[in-house]
């Protein structure tokens, strides 16, 4: 299956202790619409890869990045910063630096705190504002600043291979690779499917933090819209893009400022042609 961790590093991204590095995979291996197929070897997807012990620095070595995009904000890197092998890169992007209201940060001490969510929703209900902040990437302009240099510092071979993440690697770096796996002419359904599978690689992580929420008195509904994996936030960022852009391909050019040039380099670079 497409995007899946090879046997080499499965180990990696395979467990979820200090020794792993959650949701680690390939974001190559989907089909484009020409009959081609993304390179894997060029671009990975994680959670921040932080308090990683020795052997899985080691082993994220063996995969040659040269560079790491960190879309969590600043307040995010400092609590948990990352563990990269020597040589590698940071490039931080907070895409959300202007976003208010349930931020990443906010996020998690809500669902530290079951008590604070009724409060934090202001009468919304967590799809309702799960959706809002998948549109906040599309909307914000440091989101499109930032997604725009996501694609960018891509376009160029010294960025490259790169792994992208965030906190978790579900919305933040979802949206990311949808941009990308979009802009290279992926199937709508299998940029939803790549985009949906951190919801099974990230079940070990989410189902403990799940059962101590409703543990503090919350309920599972609200935990599952709140943080879990939903197509309906992805189908919100893409409708946003539609509404303020006119089509995806207006958010790409005019958003996020990647012209012919820029898009053509990464097709070059991510794109195997058809065989024969």
């Amino acid at each position: 299956m497409p995007g899946l961790a090879s046997a080499s590093w499965r180990a990696i991204g395979g467990g979820f202790g200090t020794s792993s590095l959650p949701n680690l995979r390939d974001a190559g291996g989907h089909p484009t619409r020409q009959g081609g197929r993304v390179r894997s070897g060029i671009l990975y997807r994680s959670g921040a890869p932080s308090r990683l012990q020795p052997v899985a620095i080691a082993a994220l070595a063996e995969l040659g990045i040269r560079q790491a995009i960190d879309l969590r904000s600043p307040a995010e890197r400092a609590v948990a910063p990352v563990s990269l092998p020597q040589g590698v890169v940071p490039m931080p992007i907070d895409v959300l630096a202007d976003a208010s209201g349930l931020t990443p940060t906010l996020l998690e001490r809500l669902l530290a705190d079951p008590a604070m969510v009724g409060a934090a929703l202001a009468g919304r209900t967590g799809a309702e504002v799960s959706e809002r902040r998948f549109r906040d990437f599309v909307a914000l302009e440091s989101a499109c600043r930032g997604y725009g240099n996501v694609m960018m510092s891509l376009a160029g071979e010294v960025g490259r291979p790169a792994l992208i993440h965030c906190s978790t690697g579900k919305d933040r770096t979802g949206w990311a690779v949808a941009i990308l796996l979009t802009l290279l002419d992926v199937p709508r359904q299998h940029v939803m499917a790549d985009f949906l599978l951190s919801a099974e690689l990230l079940e070990p992580v989410l189902e403990p933090a799940r059962r101590a929420f409703v543990a503090r008195g919350g309920d599972s509904e609200t935990f599952d819209s709140l943080s879990g994996v939903r197509p309906q936030n992805l189908d919100a960022a893409f409708d946003e893009a539609l509404c303020e852009y006119g089509s995806i391909d207006g958010y790409i050019e005019r958003g996020l400022g990647i012209g012919v040039a820029t898009r053509g380099a990464l097709r070059e670079a991510f794109v195997e042609d058809p065989v024969g």
